[in-house]
């Protein structure tokens, strides 16, 4: 899964629910009042979040095996 591709997309049609005026139209149409904007945001947000945590857990993971220590001896000091 490429997140940066999949955050481009998103950040696509977010412009375009503001263009075209439907990003304050419900999500779908089961009565929920969740709009198309928050949606996205919450997509764009949780893909964000995902994103920092591969970022910091590769940099973890490339300071300890350049290290020669164990990964998981590392994730393991980090989390307690």
């Amino acid at each position: 899964m490429n997140i940066s591709d999949l955050l481009c997309d998103l950040y696509d049609i977010r412009r375009m629910a503001e263009l075209e005026g439907f990003g304050n139209l419900p999500k779908d149409n089961e009565g929920t009042e969740t709009t198309i904007f928050e949606c996205l945001d919450n997509c764009i947000t949780q893909l964000l979040e995902s994103k920092e945590q591969n970022e910091t857990f590769n940099s973890i993971y490339k300071r300890s095996t350049s290290n020669s220590s164990s990964i998981f001896t590392t994730i393991i000091k980090i989390c307690r």
